[in-house]
């Protein structure tokens, strides 16, 4: 969970935002930063692989104002090409 401007946010609110545009894919990066006193929150989404970066921009918009309405924080959106953010992996740990 982030707390993020006294906004309690959880990883499967932003997959849940996320699963309502078909242009991106899951894979999602959160930075946070603190500027002059005021934190502020930017998320990079992968563009689906073989879509055209014509429509980065107003997706990027259109991602921004449904976080903003589903989650209740402005959160600046970036999208980026498919496969340039790291993997999340998963372990299979098995006692014997």
């Amino acid at each position: 969970m982030i707390i993020f401007r006294g906004v309690n946010i959880y990883p499967g609110q932003i997959v849940d935002v996320l699963n309502e545009f078909p242009e991106v894919g899951g894979e999602y990066h959160v930075e946070l930063t603190r500027r002059e006193g005021l934190d502020y929150m930017r998320l990079q989404v992968e563009r689906l692989a073989g879509l055209s970066s014509g429509n980065d921009a107003g997706l990027a918009r259109a991602i921004g104002m449904a976080m903003h309405k589903r989650i209740m924080a402005r959160i600046e959106v970036d999208i980026v090409d498919a496969g340039s953010l790291p993997r999340t992996f998963s372990t299979d740990l098995r006692l014997n």
